[in-house]
């Protein structure tokens, strides 16, 4: 009887950032970081600040509002758009924060492993091995 049964290769640690890159990518609701997480309807007074990221240009004629409630309504849902948006961009950081702080570790353990096989290589033997009396 042959066995037919083949290992599985586990994957790398690169192949597991990448899916895991992938996945984050898939869930994202932002495009690029000045977007927002639905599109959004600017009045003309509110399109130059927010498109050149300048807000003391943003000014307010109240005179020039025709329906008051409308506006208010708009307003509304530029504030929802904007909390939802805040809140995808710091998922965002927090997942580059996580990624980078596997990446440091990953530099870390190779430093390590870098400086025993120097120490290795120059046969600092003694350095490599626990000092059983410290136990």
């Amino acid at each position: 009887m042959t066995d037919t049964t083949t290992k599985q290769r586990r994957p790398t640690g690169r192949e597991l950032r990448s899916e895991r890159l992938a996945e984050l990518a898939g869930k994202a609701t932002l495009e690029s970081f000045n977007s927002f997480v639905e599109e959004l309807e600017l009045p003309p007074w509110l399109a130059i600040p927010v498109l050149t990221g300048r807000p003391e240009l943003i000014i307010l004629d109240p005179q020039a509002v025709a329906d008051p409630a409308a506006h208010l309504a708009h307003a509304v849902k530029m504030i929802r758009v904007l909390l939802r948006t805040n809140a995808a961009l710091r998922e965002h950081a927090a997942e580059v924060g996580k990624l980078a702080a596997t990446f440091t570790d990953s530099l870390r353990g190779s430093a390590g492993l870098a400086h025993e096989l120097s120490l290795f290589a120059a046969f600092q033997h003694a350095d490599l091995v626990p000092d059983e009396s410290d136990d």
